[in-house]
């Protein structure tokens, strides 16, 4: 275990260390070998497996098994280990783990070097201010797009409508394209229960069946495939099935700040938030940093010596600090 995994529970109680997924891929040729990867269809058949976020643990535990079998990779140390730590850096472990639409690779902090690298080289520093001024057009622009302009609708239904109305744009395109998913799914089976529908859906982009349980009373709505857990986002499934149940607006509950417009977004702040200024702390590299007594006479015991013009002698003291006359 990491320095990192051992102090992560610890200052952030409410959060998940991961493993970066990128990066654990980028390996995977030196691991296996470039010929297994280059002369076969391993890598399609693992990155199916690892990246798919709608599977249970059971199910990703199984095919991978199926993989490992397949491509006689039992032996592989660092397979094993990677199983092992499974449960730090497999999607399916994590489904219900709220990221808020963060991408599962490097991508956003690429991009944001990819920014400041437009302003910036290795000789610079933080001064200049361009690269803000770019930021805050960027978001000016975003902003008066999204409260002047309204984007194209490709159904005549009120749900779609209505996440036009409330969304940004760029939410809005993500929410329209579940939206026009939903067309690929169907009902498989239902299950009755008082005020309770249970609907099995049929995905037939990913050929598999997910459950949605819907309230009849509230109109809430919980899918197996998780969606709305990791993105905040309703999914195709519960699209479909409220397509189906005529309800033309989202539930409030599925609605949360972050991803309105400027309009909506003002109009559904309850509270004053008061941000106050940090307390100043020790960064990495700002002041001194304490030297232990044994380094202090290491470095007093590697300083280069000279005449003491009282004793006389080569010694790392001088006439001022000289024991001799001290002791006089």
């Amino acid at each position: 275990m990491t320095s990192i995994q051992q102090g992560f529970p610890s200052v952030f109680k409410t959060a998940r260390h991961r493993y970066c997924m990128w990066h654990i891929t980028q390996k995977i040729t030196d691991k296996v070998g470039s010929a297994l990867c280059r002369d076969t269809d391993f890598l399609a058949c693992f990155n199916a497996v690892v990246w798919d976020p709608d599977m249970e643990p059971s199910e990703f535990e199984e095919k991978w098994q199926k993989v490992i079998l397949d491509f006689e990779l039992e032996d592989n140390d660092w397979l094993t280990t990677m199983f092992d730590d499974r449960h730090h850096w497999i999607p399916a472990y994590h489904r219900d783990l709220a990221l808020g639409c963060i991408l599962r690779t490097t991508q956003r902090s690429e991009s944001t070097n990819s920014f400041f690298k437009r302003y910036e080289n290795h000789f610079g520093t933080l001064v200049p201010n361009c690269y803000g001024q770019s930021s805050a057009y960027t978001r000016r622009c975003d902003d008066y797009n999204n409260d002047h302009s309204f984007p194209e609708l490709k159904t005549e239904l009120p749900i779609e409508k209505h996440g036009a109305i409330i969304y940004t744009h760029a939410v809005f395109k993500v929410f329209q394209e579940e939206l026009m998913a939903a067309d690929s799914c169907g009902v498989d089976d239902f299950e009755k229960e008082e005020h309770v529908r249970i609907i099995h859906v049929i995905d037939v982009e990913t050929d598999r069946i997910f459950k949605v349980r819907l309230d009849l009373r509230s109109t809430d709505a919980v899918c197996e495939c998780k969606l709305f857990e990791r993105i905040v986002l309703l999914c195709r499934h519960i699209l479909w099935v409220y397509k189906g149940k005529g309800i033309g607006r989202i539930p409030s509950k599925y609605i949360v700040d972050c991803w309105l417009n400027n309009t909506h977004a003002a109009n559904s702040s309850s509270s004053e938030v008061t941000i106050n200024a940090p307390e100043q702390a020790r960064n990495k590299g700002s002041g001194k940093r304490l030297k232990s007594a044994k380094q202090q006479a290491m470095e007093k015991a590697a300083k280069p010596k000279r005449l003491c013009a009282y004793c006389k002698e080569r010694v790392t003291h001088d006439r001022r600090t000289c024991p001799l006359r001290i002791v006089k």
